[in-house]
């Protein structure tokens, strides 16, 4: 299976790059260096404009557990945000992707930038699908705790809980646990509210 130049994520819906790779069309059209040669057939698609320096961005998401600067990454629209991400990473973790006007096709909103419920926009069709009910014996391709995706088998659905945290460096965690809020109850008094201050324990027990 094929692994695509700009995210290395392996499958999905991918296109001929003229350097004899391959790439995500949804990556291909949210790089702005990115072009498609041919704009009707989406192909082949000319990645060769992309620079060092989107290359040499880490990605708020993979990096963290792959330790590893790899493809290309895209930045939160908003005015002096610098959070960086894979295309494919940020569409797993929820971020906000709508059409904007040249030169950036795409506008993305970071989790701290995010639009209100009321105001978000579903991504382009082409990254549609990941809201779609599973079911056991389904085969999906689910991400490992190395930070790689594999094709797997679902073998049980359960629920759970998370809430979002951004913490004071600028940083966030979206899977943070109810009993890792350490200054809050949230079996006995629900979720806290929106924008308080909370004290979460983390994985090196600080």
């Amino acid at each position: 299976m094929q692994a695509c130049c700009l995210c290395s994520l392996r499958g999905g819906a991918l296109k001929k790059t003229t350097d004899d790779r391959w790439v995500h069309i949804i990556c291909a059209v949210a790089v702005a260096e990115a072009r498609f040669v041919n704009a009707v057939e989406r192909e082949p698609v000319d990645v060769t404009a992309v620079p060092d320096t989107r290359k040499s961005l880490k990605c708020v998401y993979c990096h963290k557990t792959t330790k590893q600067v790899f493809g290309a990454c895209i930045q939160c629209s908003r005015d002096a945000c610098s959070t960086s991400f894979h295309v494919t990473c940020a569409l797993l973790a929820g971020v906000v992707m709508k059409l904007a006007d040249w030169p950036y096709l795409v506008s993305v909103s970071c989790h701290k930038h995010k639009p209100s419920p009321q105001k978000a926009v579903h991504p382009p069709k082409e990254a549609r699908g990941a809201s779609r009910e599973l079911s056991l014996g389904q085969e999906v391709i689910g991400r490992n705790s190395n930070g790689w995706f594999y094709r797997c088998t679902i073998t049980g659905i359960g629920s759970q809980t998370y809430y979002e945290v951004n913490f004071e460096d600028g940083s966030y965690c979206d899977n943070v646990f109810p009993e890792n809020l350490l200054s809050h109850d949230c079996l006995r008094n629900g979720a806290p509210e929106l924008g308080e201050l909370v004290v979460v324990k983390t994985k090196d027990g600080r």
